[in-house]
């Protein structure tokens, strides 16, 4: 297969060159709108009991989202009123938006939006429509906001947020994308010292990058795909098609000083394009585990993933040779002056030798340290996508840290409970009983700021005051009152909100949370369910984590089987899965420490979060499982290549590091500063999956590769190449 493609691509180098570059200019037409089809969101979870929740809450008729708006006066005391007259100028021409259902203010809400210094106030926008079409009203809103004299104003809230996510994550893109490519250039030319031999793995770059946003644009009209998808796979586009591109490069250099140009391509795919091809079916499987997680980001991830991958490989295959081809032996012309390989032949070879040596005694230590570098990822803390993603100099982030500083760090990620009666009557006496019970209890708890519902508008009415009040509620005249409990029920369905003394990230907010769920009604007349930022971060953790085994055994059991069939070992595609796993362990550990525990936050410039995002771990893992795979093949497969031909275990190990370990280093370094590219955004999440990225890839290259894959095959001697006689090709 391979050397009908290598000639194919060698014939027809011309019309392959051609069917590529019309790709790159399709692409590049629809590439623009990528990231106005994708969603800014994309964490929530299905069939947890915050799930049901919302849909309660939807059943119920409150398909509003809102919008925050924080006013606060920069003139010391201002006069209440005065100041309320100021806002209330500022925000008259937010009427005219057909979708704002309600302008909520201290004028007509009893839910407490003033400071106690009275120099801070919470207007909130009640918009018709899902929180993706309020996102997408975020910019009309702060055009449309009068400045008054003496005080600013913040439009936040979770749709304020996720629309700066989204601007951040464009911003981001092309940011990576422009500080990556320079490098990137750089180590080619570094690497190979020749100019056209340097461009030719960046041009596949370049077309896998546009490429990958015209397939995502694509993907986005048949699914719904996460604005998160595009950063990274935009990423693992660059990088994977640059390494690719790099391994058939420098196989094609190596095999010209003995072979013509069409043997020498035919030879490189029949061998390196192996390699490539195995290398990006086990990137694939190991995306393919976020599969296994009904969520839109993460199965979004895998998608675009996966596309990008196969890009990249097809680039790799076809583009590439196509590109060899033409150049021929002017691959080697222009060479620039005072470069050399990066890391010689003559290095690994030696680095081989002297571990192979000395086994246990460099196999014992690294071990070690491989392990105790993962023991922070014991004390992981996991949390949800919040303001404090984003700096400090975004709109909405700013909103939400005078909110949490003046109104208390609940206020903004308050606890609702959906209510729903049993007797099909929210109001009927014995549902009001068991609701102003209910509500009474989480009241008296002193974690509880506040609880606001249809049986707490007044303290000093009792639980018979209300029954007495709604029995005879359609007789009532229509008053503030009236129409506040219209907004907060239907016929069956109302919801308590909760506010707390903390943040909802908080492990306090948790433990209130499970408290609450374990004495929240169940019958015999209401039935509650809780939901909120904090009870959807518990579902969502323990959703994704009670999957998280089982797609992680799926796949290492795929990959097994697809080294098993390329390497025909039993034991070497095993050793490749645990090694695996221990760099990307180490990685972890060193993720908490970093973020989570801000031990370097004077190098990193990120202060500590206290919690990384409960996506990330699942993410990185499978991403850099599928990457660290690739240096494996790239390694082996030389390795296994040179033990055809001569039997020796010890001489074939040194031999297959001296060949492929400068190849790996060029091409795990390009992976690097792609990952220190992205890494300089604004996204915290993006930042810390590339930071836990590189940290994983140098892991990997500095310390698995070059250290314990030849002290383990110098341990295993000819166990490596074992294979029971019955699955011997015959």
């Amino acid at each position: 297969m391979y050397s009908r493609v290598a000639a194919f691509s060698h014939s027809y180098r011309f019309i392959v060159v051609l069917f590529w570059l019309i790709v790159l200019i399709l692409s590049s037409l629809v590439a623009p709108k990528a990231i106005d089809s994708l969603v800014s969101g994309g964490f929530d979870v299905e069939n947890t009991e915050s799930a049901k929740a919302s849909k309660l809450l939807e059943e119920m008729g409150l398909t509003q989202s809102t919008v925050d708006i924080v006013f606060r006066s920069n003139d010391g005391y201002l006069e209440y009123q005065q100041f309320l007259e100021k806002i209330d100028r500022a925000t008259s021409e937010l009427k005219s938006i057909p979708k704002v259902a309600k302008i909520q203010t201290p004028q007509n809400s009893s839910h407490p939006s003033v400071s106690d210094d009275g120099r801070t106030v919470i207007v909130v926008l009640w918009i018709d429509g899902s929180l993706d079409e309020t996102q997408r009203l975020v910019p009309e809103i702060r055009s449309l906001i009068e400045e008054q004299n003496g005080i600013s104003s913040y439009v936040t809230g979770f749709a304020s947020v996720f629309y700066d996510i989204e601007k951040a994550s464009e911003s981001d893109l092309r940011r990576g994308e422009t500080v990556s490519l320079p490098l990137v250039l750089f180590v080619l030319l570094f690497v190979f010292g020749a100019v056209l031999a340097a461009f030719i793995p960046l041009i596949t770059g370049l077309v896998a990058i546009a490429g990958t946003l015209g397939l995502i644009f694509l993907a986005s009209l048949t699914m719904e795909m996460s604005v998160f998808s595009l950063n990274i796979a935009t990423f693992l586009g660059l990088g994977a098609s640059v390494d690719y591109s790099l391994l058939i490069v420098s196989r094609f250099r190596e095999e010209l000083g003995n072979l013509n140009v069409r043997e020498s391509v035919i030879k490189t795919v029949e061998t390196a394009g192996k390699s490539v091809f195995f290398s990006a079916s086990t990137t694939s499987l190991g995306l393919a585990g976020l599969l296994f997680f009904d969520i839109v980001m993460l199965r979004s991830i895998a998608v675009g993933g996966i596309i990008v991958i196969a890009l990249s490989a097809a680039l790799a295959l076809t583009l590439t040779p196509a590109l060899l081809s033409i150049i021929g032996t002017r691959v080697n012309r222009y060479r620039i002056p005072f470069t050399r390989r990066l890391v010689s032949n003559t290095f690994w070879s030696t680095m081989s030798k002297f571990v192979m040596r000395r086994p246990l005694i460099i196999a014992i230590p690294v071990l070690c340290i491989l392990l105790f570098a993962g023991i922070p990822f014991q004390r992981i803390q996991l949390g949800a996508p919040a303001a404090d993603m984003l700096p400090e100099s975004y709109e909405s982030r700013k909103g939400m840290e005078i909110i949490k500083e003046h109104f208390g760090p609940g206020w903004s990620y308050p606890i609702i409970i959906a209510v729903k009666a049993r007797d099909g009557s929210i109001k009927s006496a014995e549902s009001v009983e068991q609701l102003k019970d209910f509500t009474s209890k989480i009241g008296s708890d002193s974690r509880v700021d506040s609880v606001f519902s249809i049986v707490d508008f007044h303290s000093a009415w009792g639980t018979e005051d209300y029954i007495a009040y709604y029995a005879q509620f359609e007789l009532i005249p229509d008053d503030e009152m009236k129409r506040q409990v219209n907004a907060l029920s239907s016929e069956d369905i109302t919801y308590i909100t909760v506010n707390t003394t903390f943040s909802g990230s908080d492990l306090e907010a948790r433990e209130l949370v499970s408290d609450i769920r374990s004495y929240q009604p169940r019958g015999p007349t209401i039935d509650a369910y809780s939901t909120g930022l904090t009870a959807g971060v518990m579902d969502s953790v323990d959703f994704l984590y009670d999957r998280f085994p089982f797609a992680i055994a799926l796949v290492v059991v795929a990959i097994y089987f697809a080294l098993f069939i390329l390497f025909r070992s039993v034991l070497l595609p095993a050793k490749a899965v645990v090694m695996n796993a221990l760099s990307i362990f180490a990685s972890f550990g060193a993720l908490v420490f970093i973020f989570q525990e801000g031990r370097l936050s004077n190098i990193t410039g990120v202060e500590a979060t206290g919690q990384i995002e409960a996506t990330l771990p699942i993410l990185l893992f499978f991403i850099l499982f599928g990457i660290s795979m690739d240096y494996e093949v790239f390694l082996l497969s030389r390795i296994r290549e040179s033990y055809l031909q001569s039997g020796d275990n010890n001489k074939a190990v040194p031999e297959g590091l001296e060949r492929t370990g400068p190849v790996i280093t060029s091409a795990a370094l390009i992976i690097i500063l792609v990952g220190l590219g992205f890494a300089t955004g604004d996204l915290l999440l993006i930042k810390i999956w590339a930071i836990g990225l590189v940290i994983g890839v140098t892991i990997d290259v500095t310390i698995v590769r070059s250290l314990m894959v030849p002290a383990l095959m110098k341990l295993f001697g000819r166990w490596n190449w074992w294979v029971p006689s019955i699955l011997k090709p015959r």
